[in-house]
């Protein structure tokens, strides 16, 4: 067999082998073994092997005999380890990469004879291949779980953790959890929000019946407040078809929610910016198709821009409208301004600031802000006018006028001034304006132009001297002049007073009344300190108006600010307008609300402006005036000339209509009348002669009878245009003939009722009165539905004419009158007030009407 130990021969074989070992018959017994075993000297070489190893290396391995095994490892490491244990004394098993018969690399342990002799050693080799496999499966597989980030973690079926990571121990860690612990489970578990476990629960159940999960929750955190957010994916693992674990995969994702929430929050916040912005903003892609616009937007445009591009929305006017967009396009930013196109042809001027930037699927984008400028630029119009104002003032001033700078150096004076002094402006330009001063003047000068450049001084005497030489007597009065809430120098008028004898007298005067002027005015005047914020400023002073039209005391104002009767909204766009405003020029003039300690709204007309105070705070005075009044007599003025127009209207209506009736009248009466009396003369004259004096009579009979009908059609004419009873029987007689003609056309019984026979009335007064009355029964006859009326004329208080009608009839509800309905209520009460009467009328549904009249008789008799 090729088992022999040496090139010797096959007889001699057992007995080496025996006398190796010293055990007789170990040749046959090694035979029989199912492993491979080699005798191995001790350099390595090998001496016997049995069948099972010559199987395991192939056909070639019979050449191995006599040749070092060790040099067979393909490994220098593990030959180099097999030597090693060669020449230990009780050398331990060895695991080393060989070669077999397939050429495939096997793993080979050496199991060692524990029995050796002093001339060699057996092995016994064994193939753990599949054993080194799986181990460096689980290498790998520890390798990778280790160094994951994620938190891996595998449950036995009892819900107890088998193997975790590092991440998964850290991650129990961070919730107070120790892993060692056999509740560690059930701690995370209790350790998971509220919110999350019912979900959890769910998870886990789904897992351990075979279904794969996904969810993601919170747990709270040792470490710091903020609770940790996991997404965590379980697996369940099978083993020859029977549940074994479930594999827990965990990411912390607290970061990304974090991120995602602070995301969410940022569009939220950019989504309040771009809806709320008081500016429009515009949102386009590349091709300037508009993709978003806020609602200032489309109130800048009076419409929806959305459905638009750029181009179509703005004018550039003179500048060429590719012009700012290849900037905008090359820069990234662009500036200027534009003009914003209206749907009905209007534009508006505005200032745009225009930006790119990356926006969808990563195309370029771009964001133009517009703000309508018109009453900036109308604001500009109107400061330079107000510039040339000031400039023609000047010049044109009757009094002499020093401007200076903040040093108190001249700057110009007017022609007035060098009318005054004899000093031409450039003999004087850089010179301090107190040295043309008497000496005896000079501190009161030099103090009087200190404050100037603070606030308006009051009006001094002082004595300047002209150019020849003389002195004259001039009051002046000095102000800062103040541009953007900065003085920028001061403005001195100067009136010559020498000649004015009882000027002293009255200067004290005028300086009395200036000093009394603010607890003494009907208008209220507080005194602030100007923080930028009107309506929480620290209240200084308070004249006793303001305290009397706010119900304030002083201290009360001194002690809760301006916040007690200023109470602005935070989104009144208005108020924001009028604040910035203020803060840019110092200075407001307009209407306020103000509230009362009551709570009632106060309508204010407010004049307020900012100087510097002596304690170099900023002082904002705030004179303002109660215009409810105003506003209530405003608002009915505004009425009362809307009710004239309406009324002036139905005038000219009522009056065509008049001369309307009265053409028909006189064409249908009067005409046909005529028209019967001439043929009637014209049948007279064709009658033979000599004319029988019957028909002659008959014919003058039937004449006269038309001439009456005409006279009664005249004189009913007339008095439907003016009752001629006013003028022949007075105002009583007429409304008895006027009232009993009601009574026998509507059949409602009536009562006139006179304080006295006869009252001698103007024309006005009586006929104002009778169509008054007049009309009053119209409107009962046509709605009253009344079964009587009253008519009383009486003076009372001595000379004033009171007229009362009443009746008993169905009323009206004067709110829910209609205008057109109320055109007669309107007519009378107008033709009172233009007598400077007044006119009442009291009704209600179901219970009558009375209309009361008064007017006062200035000029007028009665008896």
């Amino acid at each position: 067999m090729n088992g022999s130990l040496s090139s010797g021969s096959a007889e001699s074989a057992p007995h080496a082998v025996e006398e190796m070992l010293g055990v007789p018959g170990l040749e046959a017994m090694l035979e029989a073994l199912p492993h491979p075993v080699a005798l191995l000297n001790e350099a390595g070489i090998l001496l016997h092997a049995n069948k099972a190893l010559w199987e395991l290396f192939g056909e070639g391995a019979a050449a191995m005999v006599g040749a070092s095994l060790i040099e067979l490892s393909p490994n220098p490491r593990h030959r180099e380890q097999l030597r090693h244990e060669l020449a230990e004394t009780q050398p331990s098993p060895v695991t080393a990469q060989f070669t077999v018969a397939d050429g495939q690399q096997r793993w080979i342990r050496f199991d060692w004879f524990r029995h050796r002799c002093a001339t060699g050693i057996g092995a016994c080799l064994v193939d753990v291949t599949e054993q080194c496999e799986l181990q460096r499966v689980k290498q790998r597989y520890r390798a990778i779980i280790d160094n994951t980030p994620e938190a891996v973690a595998l449950l036995g079926r009892d819900q107890r953790w088998l193997d975790q990571n590092r991440a998964q121990l850290e991650l129990l860690k961070a919730t107070g959890v120790d892993d060692a612990d056999e509740s560690g489970p059930q701690r995370f578990y209790q350790a998971i929000d509220d919110a999350d476990k019912a979900g959890v629960i769910r998870a886990v159940n789904n897992a351990y019946h075979g279904r794969s999960s996904r969810m993601q929750y919170a747990v709270r955190s040792v470490r710091d407040d903020e609770s940790l957010v996991l997404d965590v994916i379980m697996v369940p693992v099978f083993i020859e078809g029977e549940l074994e674990s479930v594999f827990s995969l965990s990411r912390n994702i607290t970061r990304e929610h974090r991120l995602q929430r602070e995301l969410r929050e940022s569009e939220e916040r950019f989504r309040s910016l771009f809806e709320h912005a008081r500016d429009a903003v515009l949102l386009f892609d590349e091709d300037q198709k508009i993709v978003a616009a806020n609602p200032a937007a489309a109130e800048l445009f009076a419409c929806c821009p959305g459905e638009r591009t750029v181009a179509e929305l703005l004018d550039p006017g003179e500048q060429a409208l590719p012009g700012w967009w290849q900037e905008l396009q090359q820069e990234g930013v662009c500036r200027g301004q534009l003009w914003a196109l209206q749907p009905d042809g209007g534009r508006t001027p505005v200032e745009f600031s225009a930006a790119a930037f990356i926006g969808w699927e990563g195309r370029s984008a771009y964001s133009i802000s517009l703000r309508d400028i018109s009453e900036r630029l109308e604001s500009e119009r109107r400061l330079r006018e107000s510039e040339q104002y000031f400039r023609t003032l000047f010049e044109m001033n009757p009094y002499a006028v020093v401007l200076t700078d903040p040093k108190g150096l001249i700057v110009a004076t007017n022609r007035a001034h060098v009318q005054l002094s004899g000093y031409e402006t450039e003999e004087l330009k850089g010179r301090y304006l107190p040295e043309v001063t008497k000496p005896s003047d000079w501190k009161t000068a030099v103090d009087k132009l200190a404050e100037a450049a603070t606030r308006e001084a009051e009006v001094h005497r002082l004595w300047t001297r002209k150019k020849g030489g003389e002195w004259c007597c001039v009051d002046a009065v000095s102000a800062p002049l103040v541009v953007d809430g900065n003085g920028v120098g001061v403005v001195v008028i100067v009136k010559d007073v020498t000649e004015q004898v009882a000027a002293e007298r009255r200067l004290q005067v005028s300086e009395e009344r200036y000093r009394s002027l603010v607890q003494n005015s009907l208008d209220g005047i507080i005194l602030h300190v100007d923080t930028g914020d009107l309506a929480d400023a620290e209240v200084l002073a308070a004249n006793p108006a303001a305290c009397k039209i706010l119900g304030y005391t002083e201290e009360e104002l001194i002690r809760g600010g301006t916040a007690l009767f200023f109470r602005p909204d935070d989104t009144d766009r208005r108020f924001h307008k009028v604040l910035s405003e203020f803060r840019r020029t110092g200075l407001y003039q307009g209407d306020l609300v103000y509230w009362r300690k009551d709570g009632v709204k106060l309508p204010v007309e407010v004049a307020a402006s900012i100087f510097n105070g002596a304690d170099g705070r900023r002082v904002c005075s705030v004179n303002f005036r109660d215009i409810t009044e105003r506003q209530r007599v405003q608002r009915e003025l505004r009425q009362s000339r809307e009710q004239i127009r309406t009324m002036w209207s139905m005038l000219h209506s009522v009056r065509e209509e008049e001369q309307k009736h009265l053409a028909r009248e006189l064409h249908d009466e009067l005409g046909q009348l005529i028209t019967a009396i001439r043929l009637e003369i014209g049948m007279l004259k064709r009658l033979p002669t000599p004319l029988d004096q019957q028909q002659v009579r008959d014919k003058l009979m039937d004449l006269e009878v038309m001439v009456d009908a005409t006279r009664d059609a005249s004189r009913r004419i007339a008095a439907g245009l003016r009752p001629r009873a006013l003028d022949d029987i007075g105002l009583a007689g007429a409304c008895d003939w006027l009232i009993n003609e009601f009574g026998r056309t509507s059949g409602v019984p009536h009562y006139l009722h006179l304080s006295h026979t006869e009252f001698l009335l103007s024309s006005e007064v009586a006929t104002a009165a009778f169509r008054v009355v007049q009309e009053a029964l119209t409107n009962v006859a046509r709605h009253a539905r009344a079964t009587r009326v009253d008519v009383t004329l009486t003076l009372y208080e001595e000379r004033c004419f009171r007229l009362l009608i009443e009746d008993n009839g169905s009323g009206f509800d004067q709110e829910g009158l209609e205008p057109k309905a109320s055109f007669g209520l309107r007519g009378m009460r107008e033709r009172i007030h233009m007598l400077n009467g007044h006119l009442e009328v009291q009704s209600r549904l179901g219970q009558g009407t009375r209309v009361t009249a008064e007017i006062p008789l200035a000029g007028d008799v009665f008896s």
